[in-house]
């Protein structure tokens, strides 16, 4: 299999698009068995360049466009998580998919990503366990190093 190929690359005369990485992936979904279905997500980054304004201000608007999304159909928010950087001041994605998921009713939270290395497995396995519960099985878990 050439790189960065995938299972649903092997099925011949079928598709897969990938649009990152901004939009979740897309696919045919008839190789699936199910109708054709595209759906958007956006990868949701807390970006607080130079410090220029109130931390505040960056949640509030980040709060503001992913209500937006719920409202208008979107498929999922994506949280990314940084340490130790104004390159996105978020440290923790499942408090924060926490958040998102008590003012949402719709859109799937994904963690983009738990960052393994930081965490004891059986405490992430729990946190994503838990988010899960209180999303209400809306959560889309990535995992990363």
């Amino acid at each position: 299999m050439r790189a960065g190929a995938n299972s649903y690359d092997r099925i011949p005369g079928r598709a897969v698009y990938r649009l990152l990485p901004y939009i979740s992936w897309i696919t045919n979904a008839s190789v699936l068995g199910v109708d054709t279905v595209m759906k958007f997500g956006v990868l949701q980054f807390f970006s607080w360049p130079g410090r220029r304004f109130p931390l505040e201000q960056v949640y509030e608007r980040a709060f503001n466009r992913i209500d937006m999304m719920d409202k208008t159909g979107y498929d999922a928010v994506w949280l990314a998580e940084h340490h130790f950087s104004t390159y996105s001041v978020c440290p923790s994605i499942h408090i924060m998919g926490a958040h998102v998921a008590a003012h949402t009713r719709n859109i799937r939270i994904g963690t983009a990503v738990s960052l393994a290395s930081f965490y004891h497995p059986l405490r992430l396995a729990e946190e994503v366990a838990l988010l899960d519960q209180l999303t209400h099985g809306r959560v889309n878990w990535g995992a990363g190093r």
